[in-house]
């Protein structure tokens, strides 16, 4: 079972959120929005590094556009480092418009321009490689209706630009959504669902042909990641009396809880990024706070 070593606070001031977190290159970055409160539109992002996972670089502004930039995701592709985003901004009576970016690195500190990935008003998530191609989900939300919010699967060839493979999910309010690729070659996604419980949804090759399990249970912004031979579920639980930051683990046929690192409280939280550290251990990076003050946090885990 697994269990809290450490939790540590990383960065503070203002509203700091929506994490991600990756190993590559010899090195772990980190990356999370910093901005004036949860919702409003001067957002940017900001990428430290850290050869152990323990001392960590003064952050690094990589993304700065004239709207609200949030939700970054890493990914290595082709021997360079992506992040991408969505960029949101106010539009007549609609709060929430938004683009998919993304922007790369060669050389690790200079970032190019961001350019647009997808089509617009759809927020990219957390990509994920096999074959050779980039695989990644992509939610549309809708302002009035919750039959026309969806999620879709897109693939790339370069990292910069997605091409649509099929519709994921329809309806009932379903967002950000992870993916992860069994040994068999059969996509899982696990699909939040605004205000009911998420969906594991899964297809095999060519990921066209979708089925559902209700997993009983509602986790925001999930986090997939294969840590010591076990597949960890890492997100937002969020239940009626609040919302925590937990960890579940796949048992074959669901996902079993196996661990809270925040408990549920009346707070603004998660969005996790998860790594692999030695002896049996994994680093988490999330955020916690209120909609107008958050931090950035670290929690060493060990499965024993």
């Amino acid at each position: 079972m697994l269990k809290v070593v450490k939790k540590s606070k990383l960065y503070e001031g203002q509203h700091n959120a929506f994490t991600d977190l990756l190993f590559g290159q010899q090195k772990f970055y980190l990356a999370f929005r910093n901005g004036a409160n949860h919702l409003s539109y001067d957002g940017k992002i900001l990428l430290t590094r850290s050869p152990d996972g323990k001392d960590w670089s003064q952050p690094q502004i990589i993304i700065n556009t004239p709207t609200d930039d949030r939700d970054p995701k890493l990914y290595f592709f082709k021997e360079k480092l992506f992040c991408t985003i969505q960029t949101r901004w106010a539009e007549g009576a609609e709060h929430h418009r938004r683009l998919p970016m993304v922007s790369y690195t060669s050389d690790g500190k200079t970032w190019s321009t961001p350019a647009q990935c997808f089509e617009k008003d759809y927020v990219p998530w957390r990509p994920k490689e096999t074959r050779g191609l980039l695989y990644n989900t992509f939610y549309r939300y809708h302002r009035e209706d919750p039959a026309l919010w969806q999620v879709v699967l897109a693939k790339s060839w370069d990292g910069l630009r997605w091409e649509y493979v099929s519709t994921i999910y329809q309806g009932d309010c379903a967002n950000e959504t992870e993916l992860h690729f069994r040994k068999d070659g059969t996509m899982m996604a696990v699909v939040r669902r605004q205000n009911k419980t998420s969906v594991l949804a899964s297809a095999p090759f060519p990921y066209s042909k979708w089925n559902y399990q209700d997993l009983g249970f509602c986790v925001h912004a999930p986090c997939l990641k294969m840590v010591n031979g076990k597949l960890l579920l890492a997100g937002r639980e969020y239940t009626p009396s609040g919302a925590g930051v937990s960890l579940w683990a796949f048992d074959g046929k669901s996902f079993v809880k196996e661990l809270e690192i925040e408990e549920i409280a009346q707070q603004d939280c998660s969005y996790c990024g998860l790594e692999q550290l030695p002896d049996n251990c994994c680093l988490l990076s999330y955020y916690k706070g209120t909609g107008s003050d958050a931090s950035i946090w670290l929690a060493i885990l060990e499965d024993s």
